[in-house]
C-alpha cells in the first residue's frame, strides 16, 4: 500500500512525472497480493524517475509548494522508525518553523545548529526548503540516525535535493562539541524547559560565536532591559542584543526570542564615556 501512496503522492507534485506516469504507471491496475507485479510497478516507476533526473538537474522544494509532500516524507520517516509514538508530540508545526524560515531569512552562507534537536523536525524541514552551507542537530537518542537514514532515502526515492546535514548522537555540553557549536551562526534551541544553570552553562558557550550570530531560543538568554555597565562589562549579557519575535500567524504555544552577538553594544558603551 505504501508504494502506491507514494508514487500517487510524487506524481500529484511533480507535474513532469504526472504527466509521463498517466499514460503508463497510473493506468495499471495493481493487485496488491502479487508481488512480482508490485516489483515490476516499482521498477517502472523507477526507471521514469531516473530519466527524468538524467535530463535535468534536481530542485530544491519550494517552501509552500512542497509543504505537503515534506509533511508526508516527515511523517513516513517517523512511523518506519522504532521510536515511541508517545515521543513524537512535535512543538512545532511545519507551518510555524515556514513562517520563521520567512521571518529569519537563512542565507546560503548559514551554519545552522539546531541544539536538543529533539526528532528533527525543524532540521529537516530545514534542510528540505533552505539552502544553507551546513545544518547540523545535535541530539542526546540513538533513535536520531535512524530518522536520518529514513529522511536521506525518502528524499532520494522522491528525487529530491537538500541541504548538507548531519546530525550526532550526543551532549551538546561536551566539551567535543565546542568547536561544532563555534562554527555555526545560527542556533536554534528550546530551552524553556531548561533549569536556570543548564540556561546559564549555555549562555557561556555562546562567547565562542562570532559577531552577528543569531540565537533562536524559546525562553530569554538575558533579561529585555539589559544595558552595558561598568558591572557587566566583562560579561557575556554585555555582547548579546535581545528581541522579542512578535506578530507570528501560526497559532503555537512557545513564545520565541532572537538573540545577536552584538559587540558593538560595548563599543558604544566606551563612547558614550568619551
Amino acid at each position: 500500500m505504501h508504494i502506491l501512496m507514494f508514487t500517487g503522492f510524487a506524481c500529484e507534485s511533480t507535474p513532469e512525472l504526472r504527466t509521463i506516469s498517466q499514460k503508463t504507471l497510473l493506468r495499471t491496475h495493481i493487485d496488491l497480493n502479487d508481488l512480482t507485479i508490485i516489483k515490476a510497478y516499482a521498477e517502472a516507476y523507477n526507471q521514469i524517475v531516473n530519466n527524468i533526473l538524467s535530463n535535468k538537474k534536481h530542485h530544491k522544494i519550494s517552501s509552500r509548494e512542497h509543504l505537503r509532500l515534506i509533511l508526508k516524507l516527515s511523517s513516513q520517516t517517523q512511523n518506519q522508525s522504532t521510536v515511541n509514538p508517545k515521543l513524537l508530540t512535535n512543538e512545532y508545526s511545519f507551518d510555524l518553523i515556514d513562517e520563521l524560515l520567512t521571518k529569519f531569512s537563512l542565507r546560503s552562507d548559514d551554519i545552522f545548529i539546531h541544539l536538543d534537536c529533539s526528532y528533527s523536525h525543524v532540521l529537516l524541514q530545514i534542510a528540505a526548503m533552505i539552502s544553507c552551507k551546513k545544518i547540523i542537530g545535535i541530539e542526546n537518542n540513538s533513535s536520531i540516525k535512524k530518522i536520518e537514514e529514513n529522511f536521506r532515502f525518502w528524499m532520494k526515492w522522491f528525487g529530491k535535493s537538500y541541504s548538507d546535514f548531519q546530525i550526532i548522537e550526543g551532549d551538546f555540553f561536551d566539551k567535543n562539541f565546542r568547536s561544532i557549536l563555534k562554527s555555526g551562526n545560527v542556533i536554534f534551541v528550546n530551552n524553556k524547559t531548561f533549569s536556570n544553570d543548564k540556561n546559564h552553562n549555555l549562555k557561556i558557550c555562546f562567547y565562542d560565536l562570532q559577531s552577528g550570530s543569531r540565537i533562536i531560543s524559546t525562553k530569554p538568554f538575558i533579561e529585555s532591559n539589559n544595558r552595558v555597565t561598568a558591572r557587566n562589562i566583562n560579561d557575556i549579557d554585555s555582547i548579546i542584543s535581545l528581541r522579542l519575535i512578535e506578530n507570528l500567524k501560526t497559532n503555537t504555544q512557545l513564545t520565541f526570542y532572537l538573540h545577536t552577538i552584538d559587540y558593538s553594544k560595548i563599543e558604544q558603551y566606551f563612547h558614550r564615556k568619551v
